[in-house]
């Protein structure tokens, strides 16, 4: 079925939705977790994987922890895999493309239903924190940044300073 032009299908019991969504380089895959209750719309946050070469994606433990966490708390959550890793398309960009990935995500999740547009933040995890940091000066109107083991370079390079909102 379809909300909004994006493609959805159902998943389990945690995760309700998966989608996919234009990117740059390919077609995008991502799941989505909203909370049931009624009290929406919610905060959101977008949480970006560790390095692929790695075995980082989606659906890897760390990943799939911090969804869980965030929805036990009542905040809706898109974790994606960039381009080229599980049935996104494209090709690898050593960070420069996950870039343009990481805000065609942001904007897709805005639009999703019972999901507050002007607070939804990031989550990066190694690899996901690079990229979030590299594209923090790109990134529109995101509430909130946590990082979890972002390289001491990607840090020292990034406008966090001049980051507004709630970080971690």
């Amino acid at each position: 079925f379809t909300i909004g032009g994006l493609r959805l299908r159902q998943v389990n019991k945690l995760i309700p939705q998966a989608v996919n969504f234009s990117g740059l380089g390919g077609e995008l895959e991502g799941i989505v977790s909203v909370p049931r209750s009624s009290r929406g719309p919610f905060q959101g946050m977008v949480i970006c994987h560790s390095f692929p070469f790695l075995g980082g994606n989606m659906s890897s433990r760390s990943v799939y922890a911090i969804a869980e966490a965030l929805d036990s708390r009542g905040i809706a959550t898109l974790r994606f895999n960039f381009r080229g890793v599980g049935f996104s398309g494209g090709r690898f960009d050593n960070g420069k493309g996950e870039q343009d990935d990481l805000r065609v995500a942001i904007e897709t999740f805005r639009r999703w239903p019972n999901v507050k547009k002007n607070s939804v933040g990031v989550v990066g995890v190694s690899f996901g924190s690079v990229v979030a940091l590299d594209a923090l000066a790109k990134l529109k109107n995101i509430s909130s940044l946590v990082l979890i083991s972002p390289t001491s370079g990607s840090i020292k390079r990034s406008t966090i300073k001049s980051f507004r909102g709630a970080k971690l």
